[in-house]
C-alpha cells in the first residue's frame, strides 16, 4: 500500500501545482478585467477615448512582445511564424476585438458606471455562447448553460456586494447601450478567433491583433 503511494506523489503533486496555478491565473485575469472598468471611469473624463485606446495598445503590444517571446521558448511547439494569409484575420481581430470593442467600452464609462458597465460586461460569456450557437453551430450542453448562468450570478452577487436590491435601481442609459454594443463586439471577436485562427496560439492571436490596430 506504502509502495503505491509512493509512485504516484510526483505525479499527484504536479497535478495539483497545475491546478493551483490556472486557479492563480484565473484570479489574476478577473482582478485585471475589473480593475479596468475602475480605471477606465478614472480615466475617460481627462484623456479622449481614441487617445486612450491608442495608449493602452502601445503599452500592451510592447508587453505582449515579450510575452510571446517568453512564451515559444518555454513551448516550442506553440511557435507561430507569420504568414501573409493570416493578414485578412488579424485584420479582423484587431479592429472588431481590440479597437471595436475598447473604443466601445471607453466610450461606455463616459456616460455610465463602472458598476453598471460591469454587470453589462458579465453577459458576455452569454452573448459569445449564442453567437457560437447562431454561426457555428456550436452545440450548447445543459452542464455549459449552468455554469453560464451560475457565474453570471456569481459575478453579480460579487459586483452587488449581497445586496440585490442594487438591481431594483439598474436602469439603461446611453452608456450601457454603448456598453452591450461592446459585448457583441467582444463575443464576435471571440467567436471569429476560436472559428478562423485554429492552430494559432492565443498569445500569437493577441499580439498580431495589437499589431494591426489601425
Amino acid at each position: 500500500m506504502q509502495t503505491a503511494i509512493r509512485k504516484e506523489p510526483g505525479g499527484a503533486v504536479q497535478i495539483k501545482m497545475k491546478h493551483t496555478r490556472i486557479y492563480i491565473l484565473m484570479v489574476l485575469a478577473a482582478f485585471c478585467w475589473s480593475g479596468a472598468f475602475i480605471a477606465g471611469k478614472f480615466a475617460v473624463p481627462y484623456i479622449p477615448t481614441v487617445s486612450l485606446t491608442f495608449g493602452r495598445f502601445v503599452v500592451a503590444t510592447v508587453a505582449m512582445g515579450f510575452i510571446k517571446k517568453y512564451m515559444e521558448a518555454k513551448n516550442p511547439e506553440e511557435k507561430y511564424i507569420f504568414q501573409k494569409t493570416d493578414l485578412k484575420k488579424f485584420l479582423f481581430t484587431g479592429i472588431v476585438g481590440m479597437v471595436g470593442y475598447h473604443i466601445f467600452f471607453f466610450l461606455s464609462l463616459k456616460y455610465t458606471t463602472a458598476i453598471n458597465s460591469s454587470i453589462i460586461g458579465a453577459t458576455n460569456p452569454v452573448v459569445t455562447a449564442l453567437l457560437a450557437l447562431a454561426f457555428l453551430k456550436q452545440k450548447l450542453p445543459l452542464k455549459q448553460v449552468l455554469g453560464i448562468v451560475l457565474s453570471l450570478f456569481g459575478v453579480v452577487l460579487t459586483i452587488t456586494a449581497g445586496d440585490l436590491s442594487v438591481l431594483a435601481a439598474f436602469e439603461l442609459n446611453k452608456g450601457d447601450l454603448i456598453m452591450c454594443l461592446a459585448v457583441v463586439v467582444w463575443a464576435a471577436y471571440g467567436v471569429y478567433s476560436k472559428s478562423r485562427c485554429a492552430g494559432i496560439s492565443p498569445v500569437a492571436i493577441t499580439y498580431y491583433s495589437f499589431w494591426y490596430v489601425p
